[in-house]
């Protein structure tokens, strides 16, 4: 038996159509954050951090439900970018019924691969492969450093081959550098995972890829001051 309440303005209700409710390839979560947003008015500007205040699951379970109804289409979601081409946020568009198939912002699928970032886990073995350093330095640098994990695995699926040698020196740059990105900064490893499929998208023929300049044009990236990097 389902206990309803009298629809008036004493008590608000929505009025939703059930496609994306009765779809069974999306989880509860998907279905509880889409009705919350179909419960929103038309013109309401969508921002994560503030959706997260409204439910207890946290900041990771919003964005995995969020991301799994991109994926399906129920929501489509558009880079915003300022003056300098730095990512400044994100609009979004909202369907009760997908207007497609399923798609992402964020994937390599213009080049064959999946519209998911499935293929860059963290993984030492992997990591080891791809970044030349020294054995005893590796676990340090890389052990949970999903970061560079991305930046290493998306070099060499954008240009066919691993990361060049690293010195010393350099490589406390980088660890310097990523913990300022991650921690002074609160970039997200989502905003960095998109500003690094993006300069690889427009990388020149010139540019063999090497992390260090990225790094030290990171400004152009993320709205942090280079002068800390």
């Amino acid at each position: 038996m389902i206990i309803r309440v009298k629809k008036n303005k004493e008590n608000p209700y929505v009025m939703m159509n059930k496609h994306g409710l009765e779809n069974p390839k999306l989880s509860w979560k998907a279905k509880g954050i889409l009705a919350y947003l179909l419960s929103l008015p038309d013109d309401w500007q969508i921002y994560e951090s503030e959706l997260v205040k409204h439910a207890k699951d946290g900041r990771d379970s919003l964005k995995k439900g969020m991301q799994e109804l991109i994926n399906a289409g129920y929501i489509y979601r558009e880079r915003i970018r300022n003056e300098k081409g730095q990512l400044k946020g994100y609009n979004y568009l909202v369907y009760e019924v997908p207007n497609q198939s399923g798609f992402s912002d964020v994937g390599f699928s213009n080049v064959g691969e999946s519209d998911t970032t499935n293929i860059y886990s963290t993984n030492n073995d992997n990591t080891k492969e791809t970044f030349y350093v020294s054995e005893k330095r590796l676990h340090a640098l890389t052990g949970e450093n999903v970061f560079l994990d991305f930046y290493l695995k998306t070099h060499e699926h954008f240009l066919g081959k691993k990361h060049v040698r690293v010195t010393d020196e350099q490589e406390k740059y980088i660890n310097h550098c990523i913990a300022e990105i991650k921690d002074t900064y609160d970039i997200e490893l989502e905003t960095w995972q998109e500003e690094v499929v993006n300069h690889f998208e427009n990388l020149p023929k010139s540019n063999n890829g090497n992390i260090l300049a990225f790094l030290k044009a990171s400004h152009r990236y993320f709205e942090i001051n280079p002068e800390n990097l």
